[in-house]
């Protein structure tokens, strides 16, 4: 990203995109104010950008500033144009009602993510993981299912639900993730030592 940013210093969209690639990566407040300087100069670079009034938001957000944050999703509401704007703004507004412990909004919003982008299996498992998180794993379990049919050959996928299955202490899943994600990718030892531990469990 970096690269990127360093070829045009007046791309909006890769500024919006490095403010994410801060705000993801950060370890502690500092960084993620860094990420919210970031996101403030994408803004500045792009007014009329959905991605970086979203992304700025998000980060906002996260150092807890909330009242800025929702003035940011609020901006990107009245440029958001394609399926990938609109579906990033419904995820961060779902982030804005978890802050908020509004777990109804939180839900509705994903759902809306989700049927907004309904081919991306990344909106299918952020479903999965609010119902996971709200202990109705039968509803996650289904989610699961749909996600896994959608990138049958994602080893990641595999290892993020085995390990929210290890969490939740459905053994049966957690063993059954991690043994496909084995088989797509095999000798992993990180892999391999959570799934010995399935097997003795």
């Amino acid at each position: 990203m970096a690269q990127a940013r360093s070829l045009d210093r007046l791309s909006a969209y890769a500024a919006a995109v490095d403010t994410r690639v801060h705000n993801w990566s950060a370890r502690g407040q500092d960084q993620l104010k860094t990420a919210a300087a970031v996101g403030a100069e994408a803004v500045k670079l792009g007014p009329r950008s959905a991605l970086a009034h979203i992304f700025s938001g998000e980060t906002l957000a996260d150092i807890g500033d909330i009242p800025d944050a929702v003035k940011e999703l609020d901006a990107a509401a009245a440029l958001a144009s394609t399926a990938y704007e609109r579906s990033e703004l419904e995820r961060e507004k779902a982030n804005l009602a978890l802050d908020g412990g509004d777990k109804a909004g939180q839900l509705a919003h994903l759902e809306s993510a989700q049927q907004i982008q309904p081919g991306w299996v990344e909106r299918t498992r952020e479903v999965a993981e609010y119902y996971f998180v709200n202990n109705q794993a039968e509803r996650a379990v289904g989610l699961v299912r749909q996600a896994i049919s959608m990138a049958p050959m994602d080893a990641n996928l595999r290892l993020t639900f085995g390990a929210e299955a290890l969490v939740r202490q459905d053994v049966s899943l957690a063993d059954e993730s991690y043994t496909a994600a084995n088989d797509l990718d095999p000798h992993d030892p990180g892999v391999e030592s959570t799934l010995a531990m399935t097997h003795f469990t």
